[in-house]
């Protein structure tokens, strides 16, 4: 008793010795919380998080090959985002943004007191518009697009530091991160970066190498980095119609890594939310499929071919939401 005394005696020092005295915020809490998690939108990706969802106030990476589905992915969130309340900043600095396809995915890019778009590409202005954008307008959700994309004022202002820009921008870009750690914590904003994988020309070795560019910084502090892949899928006319998008987490600080997520896609309306019922109603056991042809729910048959399964499912929202929520719930729980 006398060890735990002395060691709340300690707490209470340091806390009154290194309290915030703008905002009361102390060093030791001793009242601890599980961290809140709120959905992607998506259940493929809360599926692979191996814990229903993303933190709150946490640095996330999303990394792929050259049109993977990266950008489409971070719209997914950030509708999720503008439907829970939240706002949303979007910084473009691939100068590519696509209006209609966000409007395609369901984000409302017209409404600028829920969603922003910011295009530049200059180190500098992102990350001062960031700690802005945070600390005085209350974004809750930040993606940039991309790291690759992103240069230094340096870069353009001085040729002579052609060939030195990596190392500087690296160096940077750690500090700039370690600085937006806290600031994001605090104020419970999420920070997508996302990247590309590129060859790495300094390996030596026959065999190809890949990296993401901007250092190794940003896969120390992410809590959350997701890779992702596409394979396409063709109609029964043999038409590309849509992608199967592949997620999977090498890092997760909140839950075990490595959890691996697929979702639907399609070209026209997005998201196949309908498919996703089916596909993890099905690999939680929630919904029984018995052979090609038969599918079991509550023990009742309710289709006897996929097409009527997915039309069971599509023609019914009180269904949609019953097998909704028993497939969150077995998410949280396994």
């Amino acid at each position: 008793m006398a060890e735990q005394s002395k060691l709340l005696e300690a707490v209470k020092l340091i806390n009154s010795k290194f309290k915030n005295k703008e905002t009361g915020d102390i060093p030791i809490a001793l009242d601890k919380t599980d961290v809140p998690v709120m959905s992607s939108g998506v259940i493929g990706i809360d599926y692979a998080s191996n814990c229903g969802g993303l933190p709150e106030g946490r640095i996330f990476e999303i990394f792929g090959a050259e049109s993977s589905g990266k950008t489409s992915i971070a719209l997914l969130i950030a509708k999720k985002y503008i439907d829970e309340g939240k706002t949303v900043a979007f910084i473009d600095a691939e100068q590519a943004f696509n209006m209609s396809w966000a409007k395609k995915l369901g984000v409302p890019v017209d409404d600028n007191e829920k969603f922003v778009l910011m295009q530049s590409s200059v180190f500098e202005e992102i990350f001062a518009a960031i700690r802005i954008l945070i600390e005085q307008g209350g974004v809750k959700l930040i993606i940039i697009d991309s790291v690759a994309a992103i240069s230094t004022q340096d870069d353009f202002d001085n040729e002579e530091a052609i060939g030195k820009g990596m190392p500087l921008f690296a160096k940077n870009f750690r500090r700039q991160l370690r600085m937006l750690t806290p600031i994001a914590a605090k104020n419970k904003c999420n920070l997508f970066f996302l990247n590309h994988m590129m060859q790495d020309m300094s390996a030596n070795s026959y065999v190809k190498q890949f990296t993401s560019p901007g250092g190794t910084a940003l896969k120390f502090l992410s809590s959350m980095r997701m890779q992702i892949s596409k394979s396409v899928e063709k109609d029964e006319n043999g038409n590309k119609s849509a992608v199967r998008v592949k997620v999977q987490f090498p890092k997760n600080k909140i839950a075990a890594p490595y959890g691996v997520g697929t979702f639907l896609m399609d070209f026209e309306k997005g998201v196949d939310h309908i498919q996703e019922l089916v596909d993890y109603s099905i690999e939680l056991g929630i919904t029984i499929k018995k052979g090609p042809r038969e599918y079991l729910y509550n023990g009742e048959k309710v289709a006897d071919t996929a097409a009527k399964f997915y039309d069971w499912i599509n023609n019914s929202p009180e269904i949609q939401k019953e097998l909704y929520d028993k497939i969150y719930e077995k998410m949280r729980n396994k």
